[in-house]
C-alpha cells in the first residue's frame, strides 16, 4: 500500500476510534488540529502534515458536577478514605486505584516536571526583575501552580526549595525524587555514549554496591510526610533489540554477555536466528535484575515510601513480558507518553490486564504555534494555540480519569526553553513546553483550561463510575 495511502487509513481509523470512544463515555467532541513530531529515516525531525483530532473536554461531559470538593493540606479529598500511614502509598478501593496521602484521603497526582528556575541570562534576567529571590520565586510558583490545581512536583524539579518552602511556609507541595543510579553509574564508568546498552551496565560487579551506596543518601527524606516516591531512572533503553546489543560484547567473559548466553540456552534459544517473542522476553529478565536490585535497596533506605518506577518509554510498553516484570517491584508504574492524542486503546487494555499495580503518565505535553518558536525539539504534538494546549490536556486527562488503574500525571514542564540560551540540551531547545515563559510569563488561556479540569478530578471519577 502507497504510504501516504496507509497514513490516511490509519487516520480515519484514528478519528472513528475517538469519536466512537467519546460516544461510549457520552462526550461530545470538538476538533482541534495538530501535527505529530517524529523522526525520518535520517533521524532529522519532521512534523506531519496538520490533522484534525476529536478532541473531548469537561464542558461537554453530560451531567458532571463542577463543584470543587472541599480538599485536605496535601491535595486529597475525604470524599475517599483509605487507611492514614502519615505518608503516601497507593491502595485499591471499591475496584479502582488511589494514591492516598498522608492523612487517609484519596489524592489523585497532578504534576509539573522541571520546576526550577531556569539558567539562562534572560531567564536571569527575568527572575531578577520579577522575584529577586529564590524563595520569593518558589513560594510564588507553588501559590500559581495550587490555584491552577496541581498538587506534585515531578522530575527535574529543585525538591531543595521545595522541601525548604514546606518546612517554613506551613505548605504541603508533595514532590518526588530523579536518583539517576543507572544512569549515573554509566557517567561513572564513561559508557554513556558507548556502542553497547547502558543496560549491559546492570551485570557490572561494581553496580550493586554502588546502588546500595547511592539509595544510603534516601535515609535523609525517608521521614518527610510530602515526599510521594521516588523514581529510580528516566527512559532506560528497554525497548532496544538487547539481544542485539548484549551479543555485541567483543569481551566473551563480560557478565552482561555471559548473562545472555545463559539465558539462552535456558530458553533455547539460537542467537543466529530468534523472534521478536524470544527478544521481548529477555528485554524482561534484564528489568527483572534491575528492578529487583534498585527497588531492594530504596525500600531498605526509605520503607515508607513509594518505589515509582524508571519512567517508561517508546515501545517497552508494548511488551507484556516486561511490564509483569516492572509491575513486580514498583508501587506505581511511571509512563512517558507521547505519539498518541489520547490514551490509546491498546494500552489501556495492557496497562489493565498485564500491571496489577497502578500507573501514571509521568510526560506529555503540547505545544503551541502561537508562542512564536521554532517548536522543533521534543516529541510533543504541534497545535495552533494555547487553548487548544488547553483543551488537548482536557483531552487527554479525561482518558486518564476514566481509567480505574491510573492514579494521575505529570505535565512537562514548568517553563519555556529560552530560543537564546547556546548551552541547553538539544533536546530542550526553542519549544513551547511551559506554564509560563522564559521569561515567567505565564499561558493565562493554557492554564485556565487545566485549571478548569484539575479542580474536577474528583467530580469526573464520579461521573465516570456512574
Amino acid at each position: 500500500m502507497h504510504t501516504n495511502i496507509k497514513k490516511n487509513v490509519a487516520l480515519l481509523f484514528f478519528v472513528f476510534f475517538v469519536t466512537n470512544i467519546n460516544a461510549q463515555n457520552n462526550v461530545d467532541s470538538i476538533n482541534v488540529i495538530a501535527k505529530i513530531w517524529s523522526r525520518d529515516s535520517n533521524r532529522n525531525i519532521v512534523y506531519s502534515d496538520w490533522k484534525t483530532f476529536p478532541t473531548a473536554t469537561i464542558d461537554m461531559l453530560k451531567g458532571v458536577q463542577k463543584k470543587s470538593p472541599s480538599l485536605d493540606m496535601y491535595g486529597g479529598s475525604s470524599l475517599v478514605k483509605g487507611t492514614p500511614t502519615g505518608f503516601f502509598r497507593a491502595q485499591k478501593l471499591n475496584n479502582r486505584w488511589w494514591v492516598i496521602d498522608p492523612l487517609g484521603n484519596a489524592f489523585v497526582v497532578k504534576g509539573v516536571n522541571s520546576i526550577k528556575l531556569g539558567s539562562s541570562p534572560n531567564n536571569k534576567m527575568a527572575f531578577d526583575s520579577i522575584f529577586k529571590t529564590d524563595n520569593n520565586w518558589i513560594y510564588k510558583t507553588y501559590q500559581l501552580l495550587k490555584n491552577i490545581g496541581f498538587n506534585t512536583s515531578g522530575s527535574w524539579s529543585d525538591i531543595d526549595l521545595i522541601r525548604k518552602m514546606n518546612q517554613t511556609e506551613n505548605t504541603h507541595f508533595a514532590y518526588t525524587t530523579q536518583l539517576n543510579i543507572l544512569s549515573d553509574f554509566a557517567k561513572n564508568k564513561k559508557a554513556i555514549n558507548s556502542d553497547f546498552s547502558i543496560l549491559t551496565y546492570i551485570f557490572d560487579t561494581a553496580f550493586e554496591s554502588f546502588v546500595k551506596s547511592k539509595c544510603e543518601n534516601l535515609i535523609a527524606y525517608n521521614k518527610d510526610p510530602n515526599l510521594l516516591g521516588h523514581f529510580s531512572d528516566n527512559e532506560l533503553p528497554f525497548q532496544d533489540n538487547l539481544i542485539k546489543k548484549f551479543l555485541a560484547i567483543n569481551d566473551k567473559n563480560n557478565a552482561a554477555y555471559l548473562f545472555l548466553k545463559k539465558w539462552m540456552i535456558e530458553n533455547k534459544v539460537d542467537q543466529n536466528q530468534y523472534s521478536k517473542t524470544a527478544s521481548d522476553q529477555f528485554t524482561a529478565a534484564v528489568a527483572a535484575v534491575y528492578y529487583k536490585l534498585v527497588a531492594t535497596h530504596i525500600k531498605k533506605a526509605d520503607p515508607n515510601h513509594m518505589y515509582i518506577g524508571s519512567r517508561i518509554h517508546a515501545a517497552v510498553k508494548d511488551n507484556v513480558y516486561f511490564l509483569k516484570e516492572m509491575d513486580r517491584y514498583v508501587d506505581i508504574a511511571s509512563i512517558n507518553y507521547y505519539g498518541f492524542w489520547n490514551l490509546a486503546d491498546k494500552h489501556k487494555k495492557l496497562f489493565s490486564t498485564q500491571l496489577s499495580k497502578p500507573f501514571f503518565i509521568t510526560e506529555f505535553y503540547t505545544k503551541g504555534e502561537d508562542a512564536k518558536m521554532g517548536n522543533i525539539t521534543g516529541a510533543g504534538w504541534l497545535v495552533k494555540t494555547q487553548t487548544d494546549r488547553g483543551n488537548h490536556y482536557q483531552n487527554f486527562c479525561l482518558h486518564l480519569l476514566s481509567q480505574p488503574n491510573c492514579v494521575g500525571w505529570h505535565w512537562f514542564k514548568y517553563q519555556d526553553n529560552d530560543p537564546e540560551d547556546k548551552l541547553a540540551d538539544p533536546s530542550n531547545n526553542d519549544s513551547n513546553k511551559g506554564l509560563v515563559t522564559s521569561k515567567y510569563k505565564v499561558y493565562d488561556d493554557l492554564i485556565n483550561k487545566m485549571k478548569q479540569l484539575n479542580q474536577n478530578e474528583f467530580n469526573i471519577i464520579r461521573y465516570y463510575q456512574k
